[in-house]
């Protein structure tokens, strides 16, 4: 019985530092994808058709890059994935206005 604690002790500690361990990472993925769809939505013009959003997607990544510096990882992480939420709604917002443009 003291056996199957130890085991079971030790597989939880070793639990509980993985998921630190996963909480504490920099969300260099997270801040790729938002500065990917930030640059796909200027590739269709949302600087023209949603400027607002676009606008809005760079300024939610550069505070993800500021907390990113800051050691703030979990709030950095939330920032880049709103300026990815921001630039897809920008990326669909110009689309839209280019296939009424070509009509």
């Amino acid at each position: 019985m003291i056996c199957f604690l130890r085991k079971f002790g030790f597989l939880s500690v070793v639990f509980v530092v993985f998921l630190a361990a996963c909480a504490v990472a920099p969300p260099v993925q997270e801040m790729s994808n938002a500065r990917q769809s930030i640059k796909a939505a200027e590739a269709v013009d949302a600087q023209k058709y949603a400027a607002d959003l676009l606008a809005d997607a760079k300024e939610r990544l550069q505070d993800a890059s500021v907390k990113l510096e800051a050691g703030e990882y979990e709030e950095a992480r939330q920032d880049a994935m709103d300026a990815k939420e921001y630039a897809i709604k920008a990326h669909q917002k110009a689309m839209s206005q280019l296939k009424k443009d070509k009509k």
